[in-house]
């Protein structure tokens, strides 16, 4: 795993569906909520880990923040399940 992706730190995130969480493996907040809508869940981190064997990433030149998405890509996660947990609960009232 490369040194870039080490990071602990989320950062914070905003809710646009195109907004490019991933730009080693080219991942969107959009792609993201659509997998836990259809799945329940997101093997988006899953998914960068294995690529990161293979390929290896570059977040240090191609994410505009020079750092890893790990914790923006987690951050969506959490984001969207709990979205999608409060319109699940809006329709049943």
């Amino acid at each position: 795993m490369s040194d870039c992706c080490n990071s602990k730190e989320p950062t914070p995130s905003e809710s646009k569906p195109e907004e490019q969480l991933c730009y080693c493996f080219d991942l969107t907040r959009g792609m993201i909520r659509h997998e836990i809508q259809e799945t329940g869940k997101s093997t988006a981190i899953e998914h960068i880990k294995a690529s990161m064997k293979n390929e290896g990433c570059s977040c240090k030149t191609k994410n505009p923040k020079g750092a890893c998405c790990l914790g923006d890509v987690q951050a969506a996660i959490d984001s969207e399940h709990v979205s999608l947990q409060k319109q699940s609960a809006a329709r049943h009232v």
